[in-house]
């Protein structure tokens, strides 16, 4: 009957430190899902907004917005990465969100680009460039959307490059993305 009683009471001393684990795994988990959940629900918030800022021309609300929601991705894909282990298929789905944002803050940054340039006068930035027309001049291809342009020393392939680049004015309302095609 002893060696029962030792039995039993291992028993629920193991059972109670496996409870106390799996409790203390659930609130890791639930704390940094909640977390997410919350800065995804932000991102909604920021996107609605967007609708209407876009539809009316506000560019400038537009670019802080996206300021905004680049801020909460990032923060996003942070947590995402330290906590992986804890959750995969949380961290799929939380991936596949912030891969989607990171779309959308692509789109709208293409957006404003083409209604207001002068938002991004001076910023560095990476751009998918699509352009319309292609010219050479001199030993340069001159590749042009709108009143934007860019030139390379390359002839153009496809109708989108990707380059890092700053936008200066170079006359009236035409502006240049200065790049090192990436």
């Amino acid at each position: 009957m002893k060696e029962i009683k030792k039995i039993v009471s291992k028993l629920k001393s193991g059972l109670d430190t496996a409870l106390k684990l799996l409790f203390a795994y659930i609130s890791i988990v639930g704390l940094v899902g909640f977390s997410l959940f919350i800065m995804e629900e932000s991102c909604q918030q920021i996107t609605f907004g967007c609708f209407s800022t876009t539809d009316v021309g506000q560019w400038g609300q537009t670019k802080r917005n996206i300021e905004a929601m680049e801020r909460i991705v990032s923060n996003m894909e942070a947590i995402n990465a330290v906590f992986i282990a804890l959750q995969p298929i949380q961290w799929w789905a939380y991936q596949d969100y912030i891969n989607a944002s990171k779309n959308y803050i692509e789109s709208l940054h293409l957006t404003i680009l083409a209604n207001e340039p002068g938002l991004y006068l001076g910023e560095e930035r990476h751009w998918c460039f699509y352009w319309k027309s292609a010219y050479q001049r001199d030993d340069m291809w001159v590749l042009k959307n709108g009143r934007i342009l860019t030139r390379t020393t390359e002839p153009p392939r496809g109708k989108e490059i990707e380059l890092t680049g700053v936008l200066e004015s170079i006359g009236s309302n035409l502006y240049e993305l200065k790049a090192i095609i990436n």
